[in-house]
């Protein structure tokens, strides 16, 4: 359990997704290995075990695919 991991799987981490506002997401820049620290900073920077605050329902509405999910990163401590 993570507080950014949701119970689908999906994973809130606002450089795997495109983000069309300029603050952020995805760049063709990035490495595997600068995904692979950020994921590991993500999940060791953590010592909450809980789920997202919305987990139910996000899951319930989710779209398989969380690409297709309009994500609102608010969370500056990670």
């Amino acid at each position: 359990m993570h507080p950014h991991i949701y119970s689908n799987g999906h994973i809130c981490l606002n450089i795997l997704y495109e983000d069309n506002t300029g603050d952020g997401g995805w760049a063709p820049t990035q490495t595997l290995q600068s995904l692979a620290i950020s994921i590991h900073s993500m999940l060791s920077g953590n010592h909450e075990r809980k789920r997202p605050e919305g987990d139910e329902r996000y899951c319930k509405s989710a779209p398989l695919n969380p690409l297709k999910s309009r994500w609102q990163f608010d969370d500056d401590k990670v």
